[in-house]
C-alpha cells in the first residue's frame, strides 16, 4: 500500500488516525506524542503521554534487523511481538533473563500501547492502532505480545482510553492477588 504521510495538524482538524485509510503515517515521534496530547520524553522509543508515569504510551519502535530488540509485528497487524534479540556479546541467558525481567515489568504494571511503527527503510510512522498487553501469552512465550484493541484512534476520545488504561492496570493486579 503507498501511504500519505501528514503532520499532527491534519489529523488533529480530522478528529482521527485510524490504521485501514492509507493515509495513516506521521512524520515523526513527536508529533505522534503531540497528537496524542502528550509531552514528548523519549526513553528508548516509548514516549509517554502526561508526562513520564502514564498508563497509556506512545510507543514508536521501528523493526530494522539491526535492532537489539526484535519488533515484529504480524501478518493481519493484529498482534505485535516484543523481545531481546540480544548482541553478539550477550549469551543465551542474558537474553533471557532480559527478556524475563521486560515481561515481569509489563505484567506487574500493564500499559496500553498507541503503536506508530517506522518499518525498515522508511522515514515515517505508521499508525498500527490501540494495543494491550496479552498476559498469558506474554509469559507463556517470554516475550511481550500485545493484541490490537482498536485499528482508529478517535482524538476526542483520549481521556477515555487514559481510564481505559487503569481499568486494565487494576483487572491485572486483582488477577495477580487470586
Amino acid at each position: 500500500m503507498n501511504y500519505k504521510v501528514h503532520d499532527g495538524q491534519y489529523y488533529m482538524a480530522q478528529g482521527y488516525i485510524d490504521a485501514r485509510e492509507d493515509d495513516c503515517c506521521i512524520t515523526n515521534k513527536r508529533q505522534a506524542v503531540d497528537l496524542c496530547g502528550g509531552t514528548y520524553c523519549q526513553m528508548g522509543s516509548t514516549a509517554y503521554i502526561n508526562g513520564k508515569v502514564s498508563k497509556c504510551v506512545v510507543w514508536c519502535p521501528n523493526n530494522s534487523p539491526s535492532n537489539v530488540w526484535s519488533n515484529i509485528l504480524e501478518q493481519n497487524e493484529d498482534v505485535f511481538r516484543e523481545y531481546r534479540r540480544g548482541t553478539d556479546a550477550d549469551t543465551k541467558k542474558d537474553i533471557d533473563e532480559c527478556n524475563s525481567e521486560n515481561c515481569r515489568t509489563y505484567i506487574k504494571d500493564p500499559i496500553i500501547r498507541i503503536i506508530f511503527l517506522r518499518e525498515d527503510g522508511n522515514t515515517y510512522y505508521r499508525f498500527l492502532g490501540i494495543y494491550v498487553l496479552d498476559v498469558k501469552t506474554s509469559k507463556e512465550n517470554n516475550e511481550l505480545v500485545w493484541r490490537r484493541i482498536s485499528m482508529r484512534l478517535n482524538l476526542s476520545e483520549l481521556p477515555r482510553i487514559l481510564d481505559l488504561a487503569k481499568c486494565v492496570n487494576n483487572a491485572v493486579v486483582q488477577s495477580q492477588a487470586m
